[in-house]
């Protein structure tokens, strides 16, 4: 059986979702340790948990590797500070790393932290990325696509709900759930994911939305007629069954010039597929291609968000389409691919 020592700032939704399809799948295969940077409440069954002091965590992580005879570390960005401990401690104690990109957020760095992304890029056993576009990024700028792999953020299939398949005519009742945020005072400049201008343009074409915060720290009164803002759900199960009771869920970002939006594939849209929602989505360059092939929904241009002449038929072929292959897209359908990734470092 092999060890595995996670390297995350908390729980985050990826975390648990690997390790839950893992813990399902491949019982008697592996097991994981899991090492928090920030004060941790939750827990995960049979997975242990240490919190990192802040100023010896390098030297902790090494002392639990050995204690727990860890066989290989698992780190998450962002920020990459995690990958760049493993790949201290590659050099030192010769511990395989793996290293996650959940984002890109390199086009505004320091030097210095540059630096350290270039190191842990290069210096990693094997890169895990969430998308296609993501490889490609990280292959142009740090010459790394041939150690990357691809897991999308499926989730996890005991969460997925049952449906009852009813005929709808209209679609205008929509969910978005996820990271939602005030504006940026500076530069003027907005989040991208302030929603208020994009919530009215829809509210106008008569769609009513819906908002489930990532968190209640993160809840705003945008005070849009026909938006409503609701807490948190934390439990996963709570969360999806009430999704499925909507007609859509929405993707996509406040515009803006930003790699990382034409290459994210966010946890949103598939925990919409697997509630059997259609998608109504702005056009970003990989979640457009995703829509679009699968016939999973309808795309709109991100300026104006105008939705064609015929949404609501368009949305209910879609809706059937969704029913049909929610069930392909879950995380213990890959589960296989982290398992080899794993065997394929510590060999």
């Amino acid at each position: 059986m092999l060890t595995v020592g996670i390297v995350d700032a908390n729980f985050r939704t990826r975390d648990v979702k690997e390790i839950t399809a893992m813990q399902e799948m491949f019982p008697k295969d592996v097991k994981f340790v899991f090492m928090t940077v920030l004060p941790e409440d939750r827990k995960l069954p049979g997975v242990k948990k240490y919190y990192l002091h802040p100023k010896n965590q390098v030297n902790e992580i090494q002392d639990i590797c050995k204690h727990e005879k860890i066989d290989v570390l698992h780190t998450h960005n962002f920020p990459d500070t995690y990958g760049w401990w493993g790949v201290h401690l590659k050099e030192k104690i010769g511990i395989p790393v793996v290293h996650e990109c959940h984002d890109i957020g390199y086009e505004n760095i320091s030097p210095e932290q540059q630096k350290i992304t270039s190191t842990v890029m290069k210096g990693v056993d094997h890169i895990i990325c969430v998308s296609e576009g993501m490889v490609k990024y990280l292959h142009l700028t740090f010459g790394v696509g041939s150690k990357c792999s691809i897991i999308y953020s499926y989730p996890n299939r005991k969460y997925i709900p049952n449906v009852v398949v009813t005929q709808k005519m209209t679609y205008t009742r929509g969910v978005y759930q996820g990271g939602i945020n005030q504006t940026i005072s500076k530069g003027g400049s907005y989040n991208h994911r302030f929603y208020r201008s994009i919530f009215q343009k829809l509210a106008r074409q008569g769609l009513k939305m819906d908002i489930y915060p990532a968190s209640n720290k993160q809840k705003i009164n945008y005070m849009i007629k026909g938006v409503n803002e609701y807490t948190r759900i934390d439990d996963q199960k709570t969360l999806f069954q009430t999704l499925a009771a909507y007609d859509f869920g929405f993707v996509g970002y406040n515009p803006t010039s930003s790699i990382v939006m034409n290459i994210a594939m966010p946890n949103k849209l598939f925990e919409y597929i697997a509630c059997g929602l259609p998608i109504l989505a702005m056009n970003y360059d990989l979640i457009s291609d995703f829509i679009t092939t699968n016939k999973f929904g309808v795309v709109v241009d991100k300026q104006s968000l105008s939705l064609p002449p015929n949404f609501h038929k368009v949305m209910a072929m879609c809706r059937k389409n969704v029913l049909q292959k929610r069930l392909d897209y879950t995380m213990e359908r890959q589960a296989i691919r982290l398992l080899k990734i794993y065997k394929s470092v510590t060999k």
